[in-house]
């Protein structure tokens, strides 16, 4: 990060001295306008006086108006120079970054690892509930399907028996919470926080 770290720097250097010459030409401009004015007055006296005027307010002016002329000029090249510069450490940027890239490569890659094996793991237990619903629900039909209309019950209807939303598009309230999970817990969690329904929930199959 050497030359990104160098180019920070004449950046960084660029706007002081920008900042410092721009507060320079205003304290010139001050100094112009004073003089100008000391000038003016001058002028005046030397008329009604019938005196010559004073050369040197004349010099002084002229010399801080040069020097407003200068640094308004030093000020307009800053941005240029610094800019020429940095096209001319292109080359070493990009390199720099790609190595950036590279180094944390196997970082990400480790990180990924674990989040397939975590997301295989979550929808292996998916294949298992599953199976566990239909044979329950085949279980409950044979067990009591035809019994319940012998002793007149109405007929339980198991769809929503150990129910897992699967066409929710997020968790709904802490009463209907399950271990499902949705589209909100994932936003809340790219947004680097669990989502607080989930995080209140916890604990809630143990």
């Amino acid at each position: 990060m050497e030359t990104v770290n160098e180019l920070k720097q004449l950046i960084e250097n660029g706007e002081e001295r920008k900042q410092l010459l721009a507060q320079q030409i205003s304290d010139l401009n001050d100094e112009a306008n004073s003089l100008s004015e000391a000038q003016q007055e001058d002028f005046n006296k030397a008329i009604l006086n019938g005196k010559e005027p004073n050369e040197e307010l004349a010099s002084r002016l002229e010399n801080v108006q040069r020097d407003i002329i200068i640094k308004q000029g030093h000020l307009q090249q800053i941005d240029g120079v610094i800019e020429k510069e940095l096209k001319t450490k292109k080359h070493e940027v990009d390199i720099e970054r790609r190595n950036f890239v590279n180094e944390k490569d196997e970082i990400f890659r480790n990180h990924f690892d674990k989040m397939n094996e975590l997301k295989l793991a979550y929808l292996e237990t998916l294949v298992d509930y599953s199976k566990m619903k239909r044979k329950y629900e085949s279980e409950y039909s044979k067990t009591f399907r035809e019994m319940e209309e012998k002793v007149g019950l109405r007929n339980r209807d198991t769809y929503y028996d150990f129910h897992l939303g699967l066409n929710q598009t997020g968790q709904l309230d802490d009463e209907r919470y399950n271990p499902m999970i949705y589209r909100d817990e994932i936003k809340e969690a790219w947004h680097g926080k669990i989502h607080p329904l989930t995080e209140r929930n916890r604990n809630k199959f143990k």
